[in-house]
């Protein structure tokens, strides 16, 4: 049972054909992360995943079944559907080029396909909130603290506005309700099967090892400082392939004893047939085709041949932009990841490097289960333990703040364009629109922890401003070719944060805050300089900007979609996406912004 002020940490991976969701605490006083194996309508006891399907009669928007209540291929009754493998549709262009020109022959519009995610996630939620109040015996889920961590696929990585879509259709279904829960959009699957392969050595073993007797194998398993590894994350309609760099072997004191963690440096990242119909010509019995051993092994050859085109093309990355580096374990995980035949067949192209250097290859203990299971890991040892497996990401644009700088001629006017005024609340000069960038672009900034930097307010002391607005930056250009100031290049005004302060009410002493004075001919002879701390709050697919005023959060602004990925591989590469707006003047406002320090 759960202690009442515990927090639950849920790991949903929502995949093409199978979903399945990890939790913690598992309700057996044990440090395991557990997994629903129970789902409606399942003729199995115990099952790990639930199909991503709906069952829909014609002309009713709601789903009369879903998961393994469905009916298998060719038992569909009259004037029902199954709508199943929608995942990939939520990229409207994926979904345009696929079924757009199919007309009143596609399955469904674009809008439905978002119903779809609705309904199976409102059934999935459902679900979630029945077992895993049974199995920790909580009498109120909405007043337990509840923490939801969904996957993305990194198909989904250049369409920010598809995971603004995404977290909107899981508040729809009911993710998030409470005040005590939250929702977050957590790791990519690539990175979650990392973490997962990582947390431990008890999660992998050699292929051909069985995993009971994977302590035989220990000394070839296990992942050493300096070692690259490549992750190859096989499901049954995706598969994601990851390049990973151990970084450092951490070791911590655990329930178990001394546990071993590897910290990841680096991280690279696709008709109704009844059933008593028989046919022996075309192969059909009971409504269900027949194939031959060899016809099946020769469907599995022309995916396994896709899955080696892109392995071959990420070493070929890893090639071009790290030479020096040699991949000396080959990970396999997912649910065709678990095919024994497909395993032998990546042993059988890989095992041997191109200069005849044997790679390990390793499988993950739980192979179609490392997604939901690493999302639940990553967040439980940072909780725990203080320990990231994933600790430093890389940012796709450079993000900054813009700011007021006290005039300097040999700094500024050799800017392309120079905006200048006089502030006359202080009666200096300030070169403004300039930009002081909080994250570059290929920089490492670490996930878990906010950039930061102090500016001052500068403010009448007989008028005080109450409100303030302070512009966000970006641009997409190299750290050597970045903007100096809002006008020149490619930078844009992205968003405001919107700060609150009464000045008024603060003591004479507050910290933080200084009065100035001027001459006694000078109007206004004083005036406040406030200090203010600019805060980026990093998230997995977001940047969240804040103003602090000594230890309170004065000011904030809705989450900004970011690209952030776990190798640097943006330098040079300037994204196409659209964001932002061109600023082409200033205007009074300038004076109630940000001065630098």
């Amino acid at each position: 049972m759960a202690e009442d002020s515990e927090l639950i940490i849920v790991g949903i991976d929502l995949g093409l054909t199978y979903t399945g969701v990890a939790f913690y605490p598992s309700g057996d006083d044990t440090t395991t992360v557990a997994v629903i194996s129970e789902w409606p309508g399942s003729t199995d006891r115990i099952v790990k995943k639930v199909p991503t399907a709906l069952y829909y009669s014609a002309g009713n928007r709601r789903p009369k079944k879903w998961g393994f209540e469905c009916p298998p291929p060719g038992s569909t009754e009259h004037g029902m559907m199954v709508k199943d493998r929608f995942k990939l549709y939520l990229v409207e262009e994926f979904f345009q080029k696929t079924l757009g020109g199919l007309g009143d022959h596609a399955p469904g519009n674009f809008e439905d396909v978002q119903m779809w995610f609705v309904d199976f996630l409102t059934a999935l939620y459902k679900e979630i909130k029945k077992c895993i109040s049974e199995k920790l015996e909580l009498d109120d889920w909405r007043a337990a603290r509840v923490e939801y961590l969904f996957s993305v696929p990194t198909t989904w990585d250049n369409h920010p506005e598809v995971l603004e879509m995404f977290k909107a259709i899981a508040a729809k279904a009911g993710f998030g309700e409470s005040e005590e829960h939250s929702v977050q959009i957590s790791l990519s699957e690539a990175e979650a099967a990392a973490v997962y392969t990582a947390a431990s050595q008890r999660n992998r073993h050699l292929v051909g090892v069985p995993a009971k007797s994977a302590s035989l194998a220990d000394d070839l398993s296990r992942l050493r400082q300096g070692d690259t590894v490549l992750v190859c994350d096989a499901g049954g309609g995706t598969t994601d392939v990851a390049v990973l760099k151990v970084s450092s072997i951490k070791r911590f004191v655990g329930p178990e004893g001394e546990e071993e963690i590897t910290e990841l440096g680096q991280l690279d990242c696709v008709d109704d047939l009844n059933r008593s119909y028989s046919n022996a010509d075309a192969k059909i019995r009971d409504g269900r085709m027949v194939f031959s051993l060899e016809e099946i092994r020769s469907m599995f050859d022309t995916q396994i041949t896709e899955i080696f085109k892109l392995i071959d093309k990420q070493l070929e990355n890893l090639k071009a932009g790290h030479p020096s580096e040699v991949v000396s374990h080959f990970v396999i995980s997912g649910g065709l990841g678990s095919s024994q035949y497909v395993q032998d067949r990546i042993k059988e192209h890989y095992e041997y490097d191109p200069h005849g250097k044997k790679i390990k290859i390793l499988i993950s203990t739980h192979p179609q289960l490392v997604v939901c299971k690493g999302l639940v890991l990553d967040r439980l040892l940072r909780l725990k333990y203080q320990i990231s497996i994933l600790p430093i990401v890389y940012c796709s644009a450079s993000y900054g703040i813009i700011v007021n700088e006290l005039y300097n001629k040999r700094k500024h006017d050799n800017q392309r364009r120079l905006e200048k005024h006089e502030n006359k609340v202080d009666g200096k000069w300030y070169a403004v629109g300039q930009i002081y960038w909080l994250i570059t672009k290929g920089t490492p900034i670490s996930r878990h922890e906010p950039v930061n930097h102090m500016f001052r307010r500068i403010t009448n002391v007989n008028t005080p401003e109450l409100t303030w607005k302070d512009a966000v930056a970006i641009s997409k250009l190299d750290p050597n070719r970045l903007p100096q100031n809002i006008y020149e290049g490619d930078a844009k005004k992205l968003c405001e944060i919107t700060s609150l302060l009464n000045v008024r009410a603060l003591g004479p002493n507050s910290e933080g805050v200084r009065r100035r004075r001027r001459p006694v001919w000078k109007t206004p002879r004083e005036y406040f300089e406030i200090e203010q701390k600019v805060l980026v709050n990093i998230g997995s697919v977001d940047l969240k900007f804040a103003v602090q005023f000594q230890e309170t959060i004065i000011g904030t602004q809705d989450a900004i979609p970011a690209r952030l990925m776990h190798m640097d591989n943006h330098r040079g590469r300037e994204d196409d996406f659209e964001e932002g707006q061109q600023v082409d003047g200033v205007d009074d406002s300038w004076q109630h912004g940000l001065f630098a320090s």
